[in-house]
């Protein structure tokens, strides 16, 4: 196992520690150790994971909050779009309800709604 040098944090052991985080869905705990095993010291160890982590939950964060809002456009859209053709038709015509841009909406924004943090 390849040792590390110096006790700053680098590029290769943030992108190790991010590629732990993310791609084997580790806990920070284990992180933390994976890193100490590979000489870091506690210090930095514990700092690059509480960086990591809050980049980590920013991100997440960001993507809930766009899915909130391009839900709510596409419900609004569609409610939007369903009132409208009901008025042109003057209540005795054709008119769309356009149900698919609603429900996408909803659970497109109940997703983002659930996901933030």
């Amino acid at each position: 196992m390849e040792q590390i040098q110096d006790n700053k944090p680098t590029e290769a052991i943030c992108r190790y520690t991010a590629k732990k985080l993310i791609l084997a869905k580790k806990s920070s705990a284990e992180i933390r150790q994976a890193l100490l095993e590979k000489g870091m010291d506690e210090k930095s160890a514990d700092e690059l994971v509480a960086d990591i982590t809050n980049q980590l939950n920013t991100e997440k964060k960001e993507i809930a909050e766009k899915d909130m809002r391009h839900g709510a456009l596409w419900c609004i859209g569609g409610i939007l779009v369903t009132v409208l053709t009901y008025s042109a038709a003057g209540g005795h015509g054709t008119y769309i309800i356009a149900w698919g841009a609603m429900l996408f909406g909803a659970i497109q924004f109940f997703k983002g709604l659930f996901n933030i943090e």
